[in-house]
């Protein structure tokens, strides 16, 4: 079977998977009773005798496992999930948009799964690796809008900041002390600038949540194409494209998780 760079990523949890499925624990178990039952079954034998019939027997089950393909599909797709799980995520929208995602990816890990081993099916692993990483992006940006949209700060800074700009431009108004006036007024710039932070964050969080949107309609027409990719295809301009349309959107979607990164710290220091 071909290693994508998920199930070599995921190998650990495949091994054990394969450890303690139930023909592994039966197989264990009758060792023990028949180590501890039947020591000498005949006059020759001796108990260590049965240690290598089952550590055989055991060995046949892990490498089954191992190289099953079905089985190591859902191990790669069960590990995808707890490292991208949508159910820690607040918002449904979100959990919707990451969950379908995650369908995308597991969908091109199948198709790449039934391609036959060559060059085609190496080139389409890489591309494999690219949608990870683009995944990567996708559930950092979900994770931070889902944050960000849940932060009583943020909502509670947004909501009272022009009160207390009115309030303090009004008491500017009245005072006639010139120490207060240049205390309340570098006050005031503080909270202008707060308030400034807190509507590009609003506006950044908007265009978040469109990037996140139209990126998985991206990832869905990278699954089309890779449904329709032939072995003409590795050599061409098509594949390139797709690999450089892939980067492109891993690019775009590090720069809106880095935006949003930057105004939360701006808007928090304020």
């Amino acid at each position: 079977m071909s290693e994508s760079p998920l199930w070599r990523r995921s190998w650990q949890a495949i091994l054990a998977h394969a450890l303690f499925r139930l023909e592994s624990a039966i197989t264990i178990g009758v060792a023990i009773i028949a180590i501890g039952l039947f020591p000498q079954p005949f006059p020759f034998w001796r108990w260590w005798y049965w240690l290598p019939l089952f550590l055989v027997a055991e060995a046949l089950i892990v490498w089954t496992s191992v190289t099953d393909q079905r089985t190591a599909e859902q191990v790669v797709q069960e590990s995808l999930r707890q490292r991208f799980d949508p159910r820690r995520l607040r918002v449904p929208h979100l959990q919707a948009e990451v969950e379908r995602a995650l369908q995308y990816r597991q969908a091109i890990e199948s198709r790449i799964a039934n391609r036959r081993s060559g060059v085609l099916r190496d080139r389409l692993e890489d591309i494999a690796a690219r949608v990870d990483q683009w995944l990567v992006q996708i559930c950092g940006l979900a994770e931070r809008l889902d944050r960000l949209g849940n932060d009583i700060l943020i909502d509670k800074d947004s909501k009272g900041a022009p009160e207390d700009i009115r309030r303090y431009r009004a008491r500017i108004e009245r005072t006639t002390d010139l120490a207060l006036r240049r205390q309340l007024e570098s006050t005031l710039a503080g909270k202008e600038t707060q308030l400034a932070n807190l509507q590009e964050l609003a506006r950044t969080m908007e265009r978040g949540h469109l990037q996140l949107e139209n990126t998985i309609n991206d990832l869905g027409t990278i699954y089309s194409q890779v449904l329709l990719l032939e072995a003409r295809d590795v050599d061409s301009g098509r594949m390139q494209r797709l690999t450089q349309d892939i980067d492109e959107q891993v690019a775009a979607l590090s720069d809106v998780v880095t935006a949003l990164d930057e105004l939360y710290k701006k808007s928090a220091e304020a």
